[in-house]
C-alpha cells in the first residue's frame, strides 16, 4: 500500500530539489509529482507518495506550517 501525501503553497524556483530532499527525511518516497498551480499567482502543490504510513503521518507533522522559502507549507493525505 502507498500513502499520498499533498503539499500545498510550495514555492518551488529554487527550491524544488530542497523539498525532495526534505520529503526523503521522513521516508522511503515512491513517487514525487510536481502538480500545476490553478492560476499563474498561486504555488504550486507537490503530491508524495511513501511506503509506509508513519513516514506520511511525519511528513505531514513536521512539514504542516513548516516555513519553506518564506511561506508555510501545509500538507494533507490524500485519499
Amino acid at each position: 500500500m502507498s500513502y499520498r501525501v499533498r503539499i500545498s503553497n510550495a514555492k518551488l524556483e529554487d527550491g524544488e530539489e530542497e523539498l525532495l530532499r526534505l520529503c526523503a527525511s521522513f521516508g522511503e518516497i515512491i513517487d514525487y509529482k510536481v502538480l500545476n498551480a490553478p492560476t499563474p499567482r498561486d504555488a504550486p502543490s507537490v503530491d508524495v507518495v511513501y511506503a509506509e504510513q508513519e513516514d506520511a503521518d511525519d511528513a505531514i507533522g513536521n512539514m504542516t506550517g513548516m516555513e519553506f522559502h518564506g511561506v508555510f507549507l501545509k500538507a494533507i493525505l490524500i485519499r
